[in-house]
């Protein structure tokens, strides 16, 4: 047979093309396979060596499937014929089997060719590269289960502010659920943070916000964050900046903080505490010191031999000496009332009292204090079938005390009206309200803490320390009650405090 010159040059040209295949097919060092209706039809030697073989030929006429892991054929049979059905080139990470029966990785890119029967494929060993990468990930699962297992919460943010991640500790300190972390504690967000004086903590005074701008490391900023369920914790907080080779700006932030709300807690008890025992100090010091003094000198003008007092003037004195000694027996009871509420020691017995009997008695107790400054007592709304659920002594104690401030803090022929209502939240509402000196707005932030010094002088310079209304206090909340006051200089006072129904 012979063929004309064209045709010749043209199966030489073919054949010249097929040889330059041939030889960078033969240079490459990546396994290459030409595959149709999924049988080998074209292997490079890198190919054969690839999978243990000694030469391209042994792996003509074979099945792709049989050069892949044996549990996984028929799960990476259905997945190639997906992807040629769809066209879909993307490479695939599998395990094959090579002539051994060892186990490699093998990454595959795949050419779809002509009518979908043929396939071109490129094969790579990647066995060490997905070597690396398992231990990157054993390694990143270590790290991982350390920092979880840390008490201290620990969150990462990127350039943006943006949380990147976040270990356990730092959702239950903060009350977070995963979804909401990445949310929620963004330095973008205003958190309503406070500082320890309890001012507001602005958002360019976050640690993270200072370390993202500066490159500076925090330490030790303490903040105090309202949780979405309300309660107010304590946190101290370091933040550390991570850098990317020369670059002199962060490429990330990572916070540490420690929950120290307990810590906080105890602080404050140290302080209402010594503020309590500087309050005890003082009293005895002063308030119940001069009253015994202003005794002591009626007591030895009387006792002169050679004194000529007229009766008048004799009983001005004893008078003087009885109202001292009623004002410091007064206050020596309030003393051992508060000392035993400090040390626990007083009996707490809630049961059915009359708040009208209980406000009546006190009347009666105190009418000749109120008569001697002509004060008139006006009791209004106390049903006598009306029935609260509290101590009887420490009500009575309540009502007492705000009385007796009452009638202290009147001018001469003022008013005070007492009574009780009954309120639609199943509460009885006390109040005790005078047309007296008043106290200032300053001075109702003082008034019924006991770290706050408040001293001052009745109308008729009787003294008063406070301690009164600091027991008050004490007592309405030991019953669960409220206690709270209205005032106004120079209009009067109201106090109101509230008992339980049964």
């Amino acid at each position: 047979m012979h063929h004309s010159g064209s045709t010749v040059h043209n199966i030489l040209v073919k054949m010249k093309g097929e040889e330059k295949y041939r030889e960078l097919a033969e240079n490459i060092t990546e396994g290459i396979y030409l595959t149709e209706k999924e049988v080998i039809k074209t292997v490079n030697t890198a190919c054969a060596r690839i999978f243990g073989y000694d030469s391209p030929d042994q792996l003509i006429g074979k099945r792709v499937w049989d050069m892949v892991k044996p549990e996984t054929r028929e799960r990476t049979r259905l997945l190639f014929i997906r992807k040629v059905k769809e066209l879909d080139t993307s490479p695939v990470e599998l395990q094959c089997i090579r002539r051994d029966g060892a186990l490699f990785w093998a990454e595959i890119r795949m050419r779809i060719i002509k009518d979908k029967s043929k396939v071109f494929g490129v094969v790579s060993d990647i066995s060490q590269q997905k070597k690396i990468e398992i231990a990157l990930k054993e390694s990143e699962k270590k790290y991982r289960s350390v920092v979880d297992a840390m008490n201290e919460g620990i969150v990462m943010f990127g350039t943006s502010g943006e949380v990147v991640t976040w270990n356990r500790a730092a959702t239950r300190i903060l009350g977070l659920s995963d979804i909401q972390m990445p949310e929620v504690i963004s330095p973008n967000i205003d958190w309503k943070a406070i500082h320890e004086d309890l001012s507001p903590f602005p958002i360019s005074d976050y640690p993270v916000v200072k370390t993202l701008e500066s490159g500076i490391a925090q330490q030790d900023v303490i903040m105090g964050i309202y949780r979405s369920d309300g309660q107010l914790i304590w946190i101290s907080i370091n933040s550390e900046p991570i850098f990317d080779n020369s670059d002199p700006m962060p490429s990330a932030v990572v916070i540490s903080f420690n929950d120290i709300t307990k810590q906080k807690n105890i602080e404050n008890q140290l302080r209402e505490l010594n503020a309590t025992k500087d309050r005890l100090f003082s009293i005895i010091a002063h308030d119940l010191k001069s009253p015994y003094n202003a005794q002591l000198g009626f007591l030895e003008l009387l006792l002169e031999e050679d004194a000529s007092y007229t009766k008048e003037k004799r009983q001005h004195f004893i008078s003087m000496i009885y109202n001292s000694a009623k004002q410091s027996f007064a206050l020596l009871d309030n003393l051992l009332i508060w000392s035993r509420i400090q040390t626990g020691k007083i009996a707490f017995n809630p049961g059915k009292i009359s708040p009208g009997e209980i406000i009546a008695e006190s009347i009666m107790l105190h009418q000749q204090s109120a008569d001697i400054k002509q004060v008139k007592i006006i009791t209004e709304l106390c049903n006598d079938g009306l029935l609260a659920m509290a101590d009887l002594d420490m009500t009575t104690i309540i009502v007492n005390n705000l009385l007796s401030n009452a009638i202290k803090f009147t001018s001469f022929g003022g008013i005070i009206k007492i009574g009780c209502i009954e309120t639609g939240d199943g509460e009885i509402q006390f109040y005790i309200a005078d047309n007296g000196v008043g106290i200032s707005t300053v001075d109702q932030e003082k008034i019924l803490r006991v770290d706050q010094n408040f001293t001052t002088h009745g109308t008729n310079n009787e003294k008063g320390t406070g301690l009164g209304l600091i027991i008050s206090r004490d007592f309405v909340l030991k019953n669960n009650g409220k206690i709270w006051l209205e005032s106004s200089v120079g209009k009067g006072s109201t106090f109101y405090f509230t008992l339980k129904k049964p």
